[in-house]
């Protein structure tokens, strides 16, 4: 039996979820050429906001009489070989040391087409998945589909500028609105957390 096939073996007596399963198959190849490929490419995209660790941006729906969090953070690292990018968004609350995992996204780049896509999979049952690319400006622009756990769906598009100071890039949230032309709904401001 080839290592390929151990490992498809052991992933079907382990029982991994479809994502993991096909995380460790992509990896299991060794470093190829494409393996190198990919980790160049996505070093490219997002290589300086995984360098930074963990980044911090001020909740605006935040009241001390609410459950909300007084902030959210992304803590992001390398997944193996570099082939991925493995990401959380949690609530950090200034009342009790526990940070909720709100979003789990993974950003990876496609064997078939060697685009540089996004999954993010919600606590709460929902998902988003689309492509990043980037514009002349060096923004990176991710579109994506949106869908609810009941099922319904909508277009989603992420802009993020990174500045060349390296602490601080900014994000905005858009969707389409009744004409169909994009519109900011949410803009944040992330900060490199000290110390990362």
């Amino acid at each position: 039996m080839n290592p390929t096939e151990e490992l498809i073996l052991m992933l079907s007596r382990t029982r991994l979820t479809g994502l993991i399963a096909l995380t460790a198959l992509l990896t299991a190849g060794g470093n190829s050429r494409a393996d190198d490929d990919a980790a160049s490419l996505l070093a490219e995209f997002v290589g300086e906001i995984v360098a930074g660790g963990e980044w911090q941006t001020a909740n605006p729906d935040y009241r001390t009489d609410t459950e909300q969090p007084s902030h959210f953070s992304l803590r992001y690292r390398w997944g193996p070989g570099r082939s991925q990018v493995v990401s959380e968004l949690v609530g950090v609350f200034k009342e009790r040391p526990e940070t909720p995992v709100y979003w789990t996204i993974y950003t990876y780049v496609d064997p078939e087409t060697r685009s540089v896509e996004v999954l993010q999979i919600g606590a709460g049952g929902g998902l988003a998945k689309g492509t990043m690319t980037m514009n002349a400006q060096g923004q990176r622009i991710i579109d994506q589909t949106f869908v609810a756990p009941g099922g319904s769906s909508r277009q989603v598009r992420h802009i993020e500028t990174f500045h060349a100071s390296g602490d601080r890039f900014d994000s905005s949230v858009l969707e389409r609105d009744g004409a169909g032309e994009w519109q900011i709904v949410r803009e944040w401001v992330w900060t490199r957390v000290e110390g990362d």
